[in-house]
């Protein structure tokens, strides 16, 4: 007669995932969290500013912060405006980590 070896019941009463995830900034046909449009175009402000002038290179800035987040320069400029107006420290959009700018690209169309 062979008995088998009796395990503890366990009930899973929840479960909660964690993941890490970084955003690579090298690769620039991503879109802007902000404004969703490509890296690559400009951004809307930058549209405005692009039709107005003739015959000129047109603005297209991109910026990646601390976090490994990109976002057009406008975009993250006016989001860290109008976050710091509460009185806090500009942030990034996508995983409230410090603003720090460590690379800027500027780009002619």
């Amino acid at each position: 007669m062979q008995i088998e070896p009796t395990y503890p019941q366990i009930d899973i009463k929840e479960f909660k995932a964690f993941a890490v995830w970084r955003w690579k900034a090298e690769e620039l046909n991503q879109n802007c969290c902000s404004c969703r449009k490509l890296m690559t175009e400009p951004c809307i402000d930058c549209e405005v500013i692009n039709d107005q002038m003739e015959n000129q290179s047109k603005c297209i800035a991109v910026q990646s912060g601390n976090c490994g987040h990109a976002l057009h320069r406008h975009c993250i400029r006016k989001w860290i405006q109008t976050k710091s107006q509460g009185g806090t420290q500009g942030t990034c959009p996508m995983c409230d980590l410090t603003w720090e700018i460590t690379n800027e690209v500027e780009l002619q169309n």
